[in-house]
């Protein structure tokens, strides 16, 4: 029987008998996603007295390894992956990728040592990545909000905008009122100043005489009679 042999800290040994199964998955680039492995079935045939040792690989590079208190990370996933010590020990398997990247995308496969039986299952990490455009019209549409103070801020500012408003109509009907009543007082003055004693007494002489020629006739009137 033909096997193929992973050196970490243990060999795993891959051989006909191994159980197998896979799924695929999809995450976004930024995000966590979760590679699913359910080793439980598995797990029951292990003594007490031994820690599990699960392996996560791709193709090319293997991306993470745990036995016991040791671990062990990708160069290209460090501080990213991570399979919980208090899962593996209940049979959960699954690798956490946080901060999915594009170059994350492909296969990968958990395998479990269990004396001489390897549980692999396979999972195909598909990723998809934000484009800018994206990005930039979620940024704008988050800049767009106001917070409640912005929007009382704008609140007041109308309101102030339609007093301010207010005030110039109103200081410019006073402005117009004024000066209609100060123009009406002039034309009642110079028709006043246009009927005075003087100018009627002129008004009453008959034409052609003035009051000097009316004086001396009235004295020459009064010598003649003396």
């Amino acid at each position: 029987m033909g096997c193929s042999f992973w050196v970490f800290v243990l060999p795993f040994i891959t051989c006909a008998g191994a159980l197998s199964s896979q799924t695929s998955i999809t995450a976004r680039v930024g995000s966590t996603a979760v590679l699913p492995c359910d080793c439980r079935n598995v797990i029951k045939e292990q003594s007490p007295s031994q820690s599990p040792h699960v392996q996560w690989r791709t193709f090319s590079d293997t991306v993470f390894e745990r036995s016991a208190v040791e671990l062990y990370q990708g160069e290209k996933y460090k501080g990213r992956v991570d399979v919980p010590e208090d899962q593996l020990l209940k049979g959960n398997c699954s690798l956490e990728l946080k901060e999915v990247r594009a170059e994350d995308e492909g296969v990968y496969k958990c395998s479990l040592q269990v004396i001489n039986l390897q549980l692999i299952q396979s999972v195909e990490l598909s990723v998809e990545e934000t484009t800018e455009t994206n990005v930039n019209q979620t940024s704008d549409s988050s800049d767009k909000r106001l917070s409640p103070r912005e929007i009382a801020i704008l609140i007041a500012g109308v309101i102030l905008l339609v007093l301010l408003v207010l005030l110039v109509a109103a200081v410019f009907i006073l402005f117009r009122m004024k000066k209609m009543f100060g123009r009406g007082g002039h034309d009642v003055r110079d028709n006043a100043d246009d009927n005075q004693p003087g100018d009627q007494e002129n008004v009453n002489e008959p034409d052609g005489v003035s009051s000097g020629q009316l004086l001396k006739e009235k004295q020459s009137f009064l010598t003649t009679t003396s």
